[in-house]
């Protein structure tokens, strides 16, 4: 079965056992606007997502990552310090052979006018398309092969994104304090707030596939398959993967070299596991 990428909360008070958050599927929620891992203790942490997508993205799958607080720090609003930091650390293989989730049939999942899907494909695949009409994101679509450089050149420096309205309304009930342009893209109607403006023209639909890349890492390991999603969010995608793993004839569980040798199809990262630990004070780093 999956293997785990746990978190580790410090705080005064709080057991050991209640402090070891794993990286389950059945124990995180998908909240407005972010990713919560909670274990049957209790204890919580907030906005995973970035940091899942960042080990992912360079290829971790053994972790251990230490946090100081109730959340993942937001950083500049996307992966890339997290990715800067881990390559920084530098990863070791290790003997154990590396898995993946083969996805063989199609799961879907549906809100609305919403929808996300996995579909069969040989590697790992992100397709999202958005639309917030009269804003500056406009209708977008973007596409990418989650292999080689993919993720670091496409997808890590991409950062959230929020509407002024929006933040308003979050921070008039305590939340989003934290919020500012040093973190995150600011939409007013059809103008970019942000003094330097984008990073990408497509900025937000790439952040999007950012946002699904982390939450499908809380699979714990790798999925080979195509996501394919109009309008997701983290509460579509946390039901995409609760109907994956309550079918289990639509997935296979296979190491990643079998794999090769049945497909022959490259694949983002080594055979063998990646393992990094990774430190609060490495963070802050950055």
């Amino acid at each position: 079965m999956p293997t785990l990428l746990p978190l580790w909360r410090k705080a005064r008070r709080v057991s050991s056992a209640a402090s070891r958050l794993p990286g389950t599927t059945s124990l995180r929620f998908a909240l407005h606007g972010w990713q919560r891992l909670m274990n049957k203790q209790g204890t919580t942490v907030d906005t995973v997502e970035h940091l899942m997508a960042a080990l992912f993205g360079c290829g971790v799958d053994n972790a251990l990552v230490e946090v100081d607080g109730p959340e993942i720090p937001i950083m500049d609003g996307s992966a890339a310090p997290f990715a800067t930091t881990i390559e920084g650390i530098g990863t070791r293989k290790q003997s154990v052979p590396r898995h993946a989730i083969w996805v063989q049939r199609p799961i879907e999942v549906r809100e609305g006018d919403k929808f996300a899907i996995l579909m069969p494909h040989p590697t790992p695949r992100i397709t999202i398309a958005i639309d917030f009409p009269g804003t500056a994101v406009g209708a977008q679509t973007f596409s990418v092969e989650l292999v080689n450089e993919a993720f670091r050149n496409d997808i890590a420096r991409a950062r959230t994104f929020g509407f002024t309205q929006q933040l308003n309304e979050l921070r008039s009930r305590g939340l989003a304090l934290g919020g500012s342009l040093n973190n995150a893209v600011l939409v007013d109607g059809e103008r970019i707030v942000n003094e330097g403006g984008l990073r990408y023209d497509n900025e937000f639909v790439r952040h999007k596939v950012l946002d699904a890349f982390g939450d499908l890492a809380l699979a714990g390991v790798p999925i080979f398959g195509h996501y394919y999603a109009y309008k997701p969010g983290h509460s579509l995608n946390h039901a995409l993967m609760r109907q994956l793993f309550s079918d289990r004839s639509a997935w296979s569980y296979i190491a990643v070299d079998e794999f090769q040798q049945l497909f022959g199809e490259p694949i983002q990262a080594e055979q063998e596991s990646e393992e990094v630990f990774l430190k609060q004070e490495d963070i802050r780093a950055c």
